[in-house]
């Protein structure tokens, strides 16, 4: 049951985000070395569907995405393969729809377009400062040369539970971010902090938990203040990776990209999430989320962020 503390202790919540252009809050670490084979693949196709199966007629007349009539038909598919979700006719991905049919709710993001009433988050994108290039472009930062592609711009996906009280408050399900650009050459990888969440059990709350990648902790820190770990960063991490333009008939003037490398990452902790989470029963979420912690501290390649 939810206790009525909840309220002064969720006062203070943050939404879990760490968007790129925080950066100066993130330079803490000297002189360390990054990790090795870290680099991927960079590209700038923005529309190709790859992951249509090919042993199926599809009606693209009938349906907008393949995922679309796979579940029409009743047919079995990989509910984490957002790809199924990229629109036949232009091969935008229709983020909102993944989250839903995969028990999340997708939540638009930004720093300069966020209130709170009463608890509850009012959030959507930063629109008005679209070819701003102070909020969303690239710059150098000056000491080491490490290169930065700035936007306040970020989709949260909420881990789903039917209470609906439950979702109104801040901090009590599982999130996971992705950054949202105005300009495909701004899908850089980035990994966004895991939010697992606070929880109440044997009278008395137990604080919430960020958890990242360390390797990616390190080098993102050193390449403010090492030259050596600017050009690893620069080399390695700045420029797009795969592309992908999202459905977003709110405005069909702007076009909107996530980095699909960034995607596939928010699929496989969804999955992870999804093997605690195995069902939206409000009534579980104190011994899901202590499950979830505790998953996150058992990993050796991830790290507490949590200040």
């Amino acid at each position: 049951m939810i206790k009525k503390s909840i309220v002064a202790m969720l006062a203070v919540a943050v939404l879990s985000l760490s968007t790129v252009n925080a950066f100066a809050a993130e330079a803490g670490v000297l002189g360390l070395k990054p990790s090795a084979n870290q680099s991927g693949q960079s590209s700038t196709d923005t529309t190709a569907n790859k992951e249509v199966q090919s042993d199926i007629q599809y009606d693209t007349g009938k349906y907008q995405y393949p995922a679309q009539q796979l579940i029409a038909e009743g047919r079995q598919f990989n509910r984490y393969n957002w790809r199924l979700y990229q629109r036949f006719a232009d091969g935008q991905f229709n983020y909102k729809a993944w989250a839903t049919d995969l028990g999340y709710v997708a939540v638009e993001y930004s720093d300069n377009n966020v209130s709170t009433e009463n608890n509850v988050v009012i959030s959507n994108f930063n629109l008005k400062n679209w070819n701003d290039p102070y909020v969303n472009g690239p710059f150098t930062w000056d000491d080491t040369g490490k290169k930065i592609f700035q936007t306040d711009n970020n989709i949260v996906f909420r881990k789903k539970v039917s209470d609906e009280s439950i979702m109104n408050l801040i901090g009590l399900v599982p999130e996971l971010s992705i950054v949202v650009t105005f300009d495909p050459q701004g899908c850089w990888e980035y990994h966004e902090k895991i939010y697992a969440p606070m929880y109440y059990m044997n009278e008395r709350w137990y604080k919430h938990a960020y958890f990242n990648e360390k390797w990616w902790e390190e080098i993102r820190d050193a390449s403010f203040i090492n030259k050596e770990s600017a050009t690893w960063w620069n080399d390695n991490i700045a420029h797009p990776k795969d592309p992908i333009q999202i459905y977003y008939p709110e405005r069909p003037d702007l076009k909107l990209y996530v980095s699909g490398f960034n995607m596939d990452r928010v699929a496989q902790h969804s999955h992870y999430i999804d093997n605690i989470y195995t069902d939206d029963n409000p009534k579980l979420i104190a011994e899901r989320a202590k499950k979830l912690q505790e998953f996150y501290f058992s990993l050796p390649e991830f790290i507490n962020t949590t200040i």
